[in-house]
């Protein structure tokens, strides 16, 4: 079995268990990036905005950001000087004009459930090319490909079953189904899965690396690709994007974000008591209300409630200054 899914085995098995990471990167791009007016399509979608091109711009865009993150720093620091939380990373952009901002945005967590992301987008990439790929059955048997079997309580799919590769990726996304995941992971050429996280500047999983391997900056160029429609077509751009916005999971983004706002995001928890300590993350695109922006917030600490309340009342922030200007 391949290494990669060996690591998904792994990963379901222990259900929240960290995953490994190759030990090559692709170069990140610098953190001075230059300011820009973006130049976009617009019309006829819900949740992408094809970016067409890009202009330099004055910077007033990031005089006006210095604001909220300001104030995000100031619950950081006061929640890492109570002991609520050992690490916060946070990275923030407006996606239509490109400012951002970033608060110890290279600092390397667990991704957890954040990889069924990238494994959606090796789907997506795939059907660039063979659309069918989206409607080919895949057979639901965990035993047929090593993998752990999962009871009744764990997942819907049905051991023997035949379902559409859509439905299976919508399961992973919406629902977060493991059962879903491993199933897909083992049923795509891994030549492609590894070739999209090195497009993507994800490290590739292998079972020799740490934990901890992804930072928020580096995530969060997951949904401005899907949100530029830049990587895949406009039309699965939008098709993945939408399933994002059904993500059930209330409780960061969702929860500190005006009511009603849609959000297209994917979350991740690691529950295990070790040295990389207990994780919640959520990142996704914000759609605020004329100012759709992109937001990702990774935390460690001891207590998962506590971290969920902390997602959420940095996105309540960052909402009252953003949203509060339309």
């Amino acid at each position: 079995m391949p290494r990669y899914l060996q690591i998904v085995s792994a990963f379901i098995i222990g259900g929240l268990i960290g995953w490994g990471v190759a030990a090559s990167w692709s170069s990140p791009r610098s953190d001075d990036e230059p300011n820009s007016t973006e130049i976009r399509q617009g019309g006829g979608y819900d949740f992408v905005n094809p970016l067409l091109e890009c202009e330099s711009s004055d910077g007033t865009g990031d005089r006006l950001l210095s604001i909220p993150k300001r104030e995000v720093q100031e619950i950081v620091d006061r929640h890492l000087r109570n002991g609520d939380v050992t690490h916060v990373s946070v990275y923030f952009r407006d996606l239509d004009n490109g400012p951002w901002f970033g608060i110890d945005e290279r600092a390397q967590f667990a991704p957890q459930s954040l990889l069924k992301v990238p494994l959606m987008m090796a789907y997506l990439y795939t059907a660039e090319d063979d659309p069918g790929v989206l409607d080919a059955p895949i057979v639901f048997d965990p035993a047929l490909h090593g993998l752990p079997s999962f009871s009744s309580d764990e997942t819907l799919l049905v051991v023997g079953a035949s379902y559409p590769t859509w439905d299976l990726i919508e399961r992973m996304v919406v629902d977060s189904d493991n059962g879903a995941f491993g199933t897909l992971s083992v049923s795509i050429d891994q030549a492609i899965v590894e070739e999209v996280h090195r497009d993507l500047g994800i490290a590739y999983p292998d079972v020799d690396s740490p934990t901890n391997f992804i930072d928020v900056k580096t995530y969060a160029s997951l949904y401005r690709v899907l949100y530029n429609a830049s990587y895949v077509s406009r039309g699965l751009s939008e098709r993945a994007l939408e399933l994002l916005s059904r993500t059930r999971f209330a409780d960061g983004l969702v929860a500190g974000a005006p009511t009603g706002t849609r959000i297209a995001h994917k979350y991740g928890i690691r529950e295990i008591d070790d040295a990389s300590g207990q994780q919640l993350h959520d990142c996704g695109i914000i759609y605020y209300t004329g100012n759709p922006s992109l937001l990702c917030i990774m935390t460690q600490g001891d207590d998962i409630p506590t971290l969920r309340d902390i997602i959420r009342e940095i996105t309540e922030r960052i909402s009252i200054e953003i949203a509060g200007t339309h």
